[in-house]
């Protein structure tokens, strides 16, 4: 029988599968080498569903089929001229497997086949970097890397706790090298590079880096790295947080980065959403608890049309606030965003979101693979869906593609940071509340 992953569903957008990030893609930005998440901007191919016909008898019937009345034996008829060309594939196919199994491949295509951008596929090769995403903990060596044009890779950020950090390489060097072997000149793609940089935790690699013109060979252990979900500061009388996802603590982290700055005596409130790719209703549902007054505040509808409803209690945050949002402000970060406006508390600033309106839930398969399939819609406390719309920020206003690049990599500083600045201006000029 398929089991559920969690209990909650989930809002976010898996790296890769749905990230529209353009300005990204013309500077060549690709992204985390230590969480990878298959490779960044790549989960999408896929064809047919022969291991959900052979688990079709293991199903509960409700999940089977929409059509309601097919038997077990239909369902294995539909699927049989599957079984069939994975028995020629077997039998005759003289050429190399591609990146996935048949069997892989055809429940992929399966998921890929509901037309649902949200719906995706997860290989078991995937799962432990699909587990490690939701618990916003990895294990690597704690780096973030663009590919230049040789396939070498540039480092963009470094995490404290990693390996990397200790062993001294800093934003700005390049690996070029792993294990001894050059990349400019093995040819093989970034996934292969990924995947032996990355490893057991204790376990070590052998980077070749360069740093200017110095090259060094270093020695850098793997480790459990965390990521980090929540950043604050204060800009004069204005509290910022940055979230970086709707993930496994975030709502403890930015409650605790939020009642700090409140407590410091802030007249206003920024809050960052801007590449945050969703994460789970739980932690969405306790964040807007602690900031919305009294009312409903998210609804969502299963495919029997069964409404679930949570609601907030009157305790609330009484100060002026805004939402930075863009492009790629996905799943719960949007809703964020339009629960706070539809309530009146705070304005929108940035660039408009993608749209998404249905939740997820992930099935494990008996292969060790997953299913993540859209199983609710959603609304915004108006009872609105931003399924295809998106949220339409109050204050539109775009990043140059380097200052986009730059605050995707945590490197735009925050007087050149124009979205911020306006956030800033706007949270100052409204009349200030008391915080509860």
């Amino acid at each position: 029988m398929m089991d559920k992953i969690a209990n909650n569903n989930l809002l976010r957008s898996i790296p890769g599968k749905d990230r529209s990030m353009r300005k990204l893609f013309s500077v060549k930005i690709n992204v985390f080498l230590a969480i990878l998440l298959v490779v960044l901007f790549s989960l999408t191919s896929g064809v047919g569903a022969w291991l959900a016909a052979r688990a079709a008898a293991r199903i509960p019937p409700e999940q089977t089929s929409s059509r309601g009345s097919s038997s077990g034996e239909d369902a294995v008829d539909d699927f049989r001229p599957v079984y069939e060309a994975r028995e020629y594939i077997e039998a005759y196919f003289v050429g190399n497997m591609d990146e996935y199994s048949p069997v892989e491949s055809a429940v992929n295509g399966m998921v890929e086949g509901l037309g649902d951008r949200w719906s995706y596929y997860v290989s078991p090769a995937e799962m432990e970097a699909y587990y490690e995403n939701l618990t916003n903990s990895y294990v690597g060596i704690g780096v973030t890397v663009s590919t230049l044009e040789d396939g070498t890779l540039k480092v963009e950020s470094v995490n404290e706790d990693g390996g990397a950090w200790d062993a001294g390489i800093r934003i700005g060097d390049v690996i070029v090298g792993v294990n001894g072997v050059m990349i400019a000149e093995a040819g093989e793609e970034r996934d292969y590079w990924v995947s032996q940089i990355r490893g057991k935790e204790g376990t070590t690699v052998e980077l070749t880096v360069l740093s200017g013109s110095e090259t060094r060979i270093l020695t850098v252990e793997r480790r459990t790295v965390h990521t980090v979900i929540v950043t604050s500061a204060r800009y004069g009388d204005v509290g910022y947080v940055a979230l970086k996802n709707f993930n496994q603590g975030s709502s403890d982290a930015f409650i605790k980065a939020t009642k700090s700055l409140i407590a410091g005596g802030v007249r206003g409130l920024v809050f960052d959403m801007r590449f945050n790719g969703g994460g789970r209703l739980s932690e969405l549902v306790k964040i807007l608890d602690y900031l919305l007054p009294e009312g409903q505040i998210f609804r969502m509808v299963d495919k029997a049309g069964e409404e679930t409803v949570y609601n907030s209690d009157a305790k609330c945050v009484d100060l002026p606030m805004a939402v930075l949002i863009n492009d790629s402000s996905y799943s719960a970060a949007e809703y964020f965003a339009a629960a706070l406006q539809q309530y009146g508390v705070a304005v929108t600033v940035g660039g408009a979101t993608v749209g998404k309106g249905f939740a997820q839930n992930t099935y494990m398969l008996s292969d060790g693979s997953a299913i993540a399939i859209s199983i609710f819609q959603y609304f915004t406390p108006n009872g609105q869906s931003l399924a295809g719309v998106g949220l339409t920020p109050d204050y539109p206003l775009d990043l140059s593609t380097e200052d986009y690049a730059e605050l995707y990599y945590g490197r735009l500083a925050p007087e050149n940071d124009q979205q911020l600045q306006k956030a800033l201006e706007v949270v100052l000029a409204a009349p200030a509340e008391n915080a509860a």
